[in-house]
């Protein structure tokens, strides 16, 4: 099993990738900016259960918005 700590450095790491590649594509309809501050906010979350201590998770479902 991978170190917690890789684990989440990986997924912060990602994260940050993947929300930075989609704001230079275009979003007439505002759907990848949706997009973006939905993966920002599991990202800070993330961030927090790092400097927590905690083992990686899934946020809670309060943070977790599906649909529009």
């Amino acid at each position: 099993m991978d170190d917690p700590g890789e684990a989440y450095g990986r997924a912060l790491q990602t994260m940050r990738e993947v929300s930075e590649a989609l704001r230079d594509l275009p979003d007439p309809d505002g759907a990848l900016t949706t997009l973006i501050e939905r993966i920002e906010a599991e990202r800070a979350w993330v961030a927090t259960e790092f400097r927590l201590g905690l083992l990686p998770r899934q946020p809670p479902r309060w943070l977790v918005r599906t649909g529009a």
